[in-house]
């Protein structure tokens, strides 16, 4: 393995199981040296994405029994399959005794249900920002999987990445320093160089699941909106993403939006772009006072806005997640009960369990991304069902909130967002 290899040579080298050498003693660490750190890291990507991902190099959308199907649909079983029978409804594919079913199927089972749970017009779609200025607390986890929950329950659904590390980019199958043009992202946007985000969206394999990716090159997003600041008459740095969002919100039922693990300009725009705030927090006593810390300075950077904006600023909700939460643990059971007495109202009442499921492994899948038949799943049935479980507690409270906002002002008596509002 040369200095100059490319990191396709590498991923070769690394398939063929070589290995260079150890270095008899220890060398100075120059510019080379780290360079050549850089391409074997990117040969690993690419050797895990071709065994995760072969033989095509892209994800496979996960196919539905007939079971799961009726559970999506809300139907009886026997009901849909005799609907599928006598009706001109997908037949699915045969696989041995099964028949199984993709999400565009089960999107047609809902219009003939009655159950398709978009939001109705002249409503707006929910704006979901995941943040926390601490890494490691699941914040990437917790956005894909509400993502692919949103999607699974039939809500058109957008993925924006806003973080430089692309962590949520390449949980879609992308590599976001070889598949991602920076024009692919949304950096053009923030620059000022195109006034949409349309052309920057993309489908994903799920369907109903589109993308708006990132790279590292999305980095520069932070000097340029602070240039544009200070050079351009009017310009208010936190407020464009918000109109791109507006500019494609006919399309969408929920946008869910990943930030990078600190304070910056771009993630100052989600959060002004946000109706609702998730923020993930393992019960951990450093990342506990950095939660602290995340809502000091929010509630610093939102007075400034208030003056600047001349109104307040509110959320329709902002909910605390546990992440990775051990229920037999008693320094979790102990920060848990200090949370919630903390934050009454605020915090969701159920926590996302430490589970390996969650824990993204060499085959990139996430939790709704295994199937209990498949021949690639590593986890046994029982764990990876738990998961499940805790993932759809969690996100069914998320989704009732959203749906809370779409009602009709005197359908329900809506809790009162965060903020001054009554």
């Amino acid at each position: 393995m040369t200095e100059s290899a490319t990191s396709t040579e590498i991923a070769a080298s690394l398939e063929r199981g070589e290995a260079p050498a150890a270095a008899a003693r220890s060398q100075p660490v120059g510019l080379e040296a780290l360079s050549t750190m850089t391409t074997v890291a990117q040969g690993i990507l690419e050797l895990a994405r071709k065994r995760a991902l072969a033989p095509n190099l892209e994800k496979v959308p996960r196919r539905y029994t007939l079971t799961e199907v009726a559970e999506l649909v809300q139907l009886p079983r026997k009901t849909l399959e005799y609907a599928i029978q006598t009706k001109d409804l997908p037949k699915g594919q045969s696989d041995g005794r099964k028949r199984l079913f993709t999400l565009q199927d089960v999107e047609a089972f809902r219009r003939y249900a009655g159950t398709l749970p978009w939001r109705t017009p002249g409503t707006k779609p929910a704006i979901i920002t995941v943040a926390n200025f601490k890494g490691g607390v699941g914040k990437t986890s917790a956005a894909v999987h509400l993502l692919q929950y949103f999607a699974r329950r039939g809500y058109r659904t957008l993925a924006v990445d806003l973080d430089p590390q692309a962590s949520l980019t390449t949980l879609f199958g992308l590599l976001p320093d070889t598949d991602i043009p920076d024009e692919a992202t949304a950096l053009r946007y923030f620059r000022g160089e195109t006034d949409s985000l349309a052309g920057v969206v993309r489908k994903t394999h799920w369907y109903g699941l589109s993308l708006i990716p990132a790279n590292l090159a999305l980095s520069d997003a932070e000097f340029s909106l602070a240039h544009r600041a200070s050079n351009e008459d009017a310009f208010v740095f936190y407020r464009p993403l918000l109109t791109g969002l507006e500019g494609i919100a006919q399309d969408y039922d929920v946008v869910v939006i990943d930030t990078a693990p600190a304070q910056g300009f771009t993630t100052m725009n989600a959060l002004f772009a946000a109706t609702g705030l998730l923020v993930p927090l393992t019960p951990a006593m450093m990342d506990f006072a950095s939660v602290a810390l995340f809502f000091r300075m929010l509630t610093s950077n939102l007075e400034v806005l208030n003056r600047y904006e001349g109104r307040e600023k509110t959320f329709d909700f902002v909910r605390i997640v546990l992440s990775k939460f051990e229920s037999n643990n008693k320094v979790h059971q102990q920060i848990e009960r200090w949370v919630r007495k903390g934050f009454p109202g605020h915090v969701l009442a159920k926590n996302l369990a430490l589970s390996a499921a969650l824990r993204t492994g060499p085959d990139m899948q996430t939790a709704y991304e295994s199937s209990f038949e498949s021949e690639r799943r590593t986890l046994d049935r029982r764990t990876l069902r738990r998961a499940i479980e805790f993932l759809d507690d969690v996100n069914e409270e998320i989704e009732a909130l959203v749906r809370e906002q779409w009602l009709p002002d005197d359908s329900a008596a809506v809790p009162t967002a965060v903020g001054v509002r009554a």
